[in-house]
């Protein structure tokens, strides 16, 4: 597989400047010839956080990466229910699809505008009848297609920490929304595998929530990222007309 690789780039003239092999704990070069430099056993593995990648991450607003699929499922688990804010969720008023929707929806709009700008001077946000408000009315699908189409290029990041931070404190029967915001972000952020993680807990939560399988075959086609975001800039507008009558900018 590497060979057929090298090749390939070889053929296109393509300069490789590095090529790194990854195994049991221990690392060489498949370029470097010195065999100081890179042992045929290969060099162990650096402490992940005091390596470079950790440095830029760092350095690019990023989480450190994961050791392990496992700290990576573990990093969006769920934390145990907070009874005060599952008192709040149970007092909000669901949506009736039986009456007219769009004043709750407007509503669920709003509270997440004002989630995240608390998000994003405090990183979380204290207002526990806020996160419960948010979290019901994301069970309504027009509510959560204005959450999806809220983010852009600058504030992506914010809104990969507040989803991922929700997703933890989400009680069963409302973590299938918030999982495939996360995993839309995260997927547009270039984390596929968290994003599939993410799709992992939202199957768990709701087995036939559509948003999952559509998600799944977008992220699995390797449909580009700049695509999905342009697809959701296209949709935002309608969305935002429906529930404000083009009054708002989002």
């Amino acid at each position: 597989m590497i060979k057929s690789i090298t090749e390939a780039i070889d053929k296109n003239q393509i300069p490789l400047r590095e090529s790194l092999i990854v195994h049991a704990g221990r690392w060489r070069s498949l370029i470097c010839e010195d065999r100081e430099c890179c042992p045929p056993e290969g060099s162990p593995m650096p402490a992940l956080e005091q390596s470079r990648i950790a440095a830029e991450q760092v350095a690019a607003g990023k989480p450190i990466p994961f050791e392990s699929v496992k700290e990576m499922v573990d990093s969006i688990a769920a934390t145990p229910d907070d009874g005060e804010l599952l008192d709040f969720i149970h007092t909000t008023e669901v949506i009736n699809d039986q009456e007219d929707p769009i004043p709750l929806q407007r509503q669920g709009a709003e509270a997440i505008i004002d989630f995240i700008a608390d998000f994003a001077v405090e990183g979380l946000c204290r207002d526990k009848k806020l996160v419960a408000l948010v979290l019901v009315r994301l069970l309504d699908l027009q509510v959560r297609d204005f959450a999806l189409g809220s983010v852009t290029s600058e504030t992506i990041d914010t809104y990969f920490s507040a989803w991922r931070w929700l997703l933890k404190i989400a009680p069963d029967g409302y973590v299938a929304p918030v999982a495939t915001l996360l995993a839309a972000v995260a997927y547009e952020r270039g984390d596929g595998a968290l994003a599939h993680r993410a799709l992992d807990r939202a199957d768990v939560d709701d087995p036939d929530y559509a948003m999952t399988g559509l998600l799944r075959q977008v992220f699995s086609s390797g449909w580009a990222p700049q695509s999905f975001a342009a697809m959701r800039a296209e949709l935002h507008p309608r969305i935002c007309d429906s529930l404000f009558s083009g009054t708002i900018n989002a």
